[in-house]
């Protein structure tokens, strides 16, 4: 009898669950009915009415990177989120979404279709350039995901261009060498709820020594002596991979 009550508390266990990973999938009609086209006409507004479209696209993408693909299909470019980030920028729900967005988009791009590489430099270049307060507002946000999805938008900008690389050390406040150590180990700092954020930092230093043929950029790294030691100096923290891709490189 025990032994049998037992199993039906397993069963239980089990719908339920079932019913929790049913509601953790994205809903399959919603992602094919949801209007691309209707999407990128309201981003392109001066309105910001499109928050719900952009809530749903950035919480499918990872799962149904069809969305990403049907966007960029359809003419979808870097350059037209970075042209709605100009007219959010206040708005911060709005403004982490948006930096999201960008970065699935670019990451796609670079993935799957080289060809656009010139779309991504183009928007990045306008982020890079004529919105550096903007960036340094998502690195110095209290949300971790701020932080980390503004670092790797960054990573993405070193790793297409050499130029932005340069621009990102010579404009973006929070890595220029006037900035006190510790007001970026505060930024950077490693805890176990920000692992996300050292990971992000890491991936973003990478990208400056990745490609051995770009001494300049590299060079301009190493003369940037406090952001180069808060890389070094919590080394002894990261997980074996990110180690291991240290001493590879």
């Amino acid at each position: 009898m025990k032994r049998k009550r037992e199993s039906v508390l397993e069963d239980q266990e089990v719908q339920k669950k079932s019913k929790v990973d049913e509601n953790l999938e994205p809903n399959r009609e919603e992602i094919f009915n949801f209007d691309i086209k209707a999407f990128r006409k309201k981003l392109k507004k001066e309105s910001n009415n499109f928050f719900d479209d952009l809530k749903f696209f950035v919480n499918n993408a990872e799962k149904s990177p069809q969305l990403i693909s049907d966007f960029l299909e359809l003419g979808g470019r870097p350059l037209e989120i970075v042209e709605a980030i100009s007219k959010n920028e206040q708005n911060n729900d709005v403004l982490s979404n948006l930096f999201q967005m960008l970065q699935y988009v670019s990451s796609k791009i670079i993935t799957d279709d080289q060809q656009k590489g010139d779309s991504i430099l183009q928007g990045l270049k306008f982020l890079v350039t004529k919105h550096s307060n903007t960036i340094t507002k998502m690195l110095s946000s209290t949300k971790p995901s701020d932080k980390k999805v503004a670092l790797k938008i960054l990573a993405i900008c070193v790793s297409t261009n050499r130029e932005l690389g340069v621009d990102i050390l010579k404009n973006i406040k929070v890595f220029t060498k006037t900035k006190n150590k510790e007001d970026l180990s505060e930024i950077f700092k490693v805890t176990k709820q920000q692992e996300q954020i050292r990971a992000a930092f890491f991936e973003f230093i990478i990208s400056f020594l990745y490609n051995d043929a770009d001494a300049v950029l590299r060079k301009r790294l190493l003369q940037n002596r406090i952001l180069f030691e808060l890389l070094l100096q919590d080394l002894h923290k990261d997980n074996s991979q990110s180690s291991s891709t240290w001493t590879f490189i």
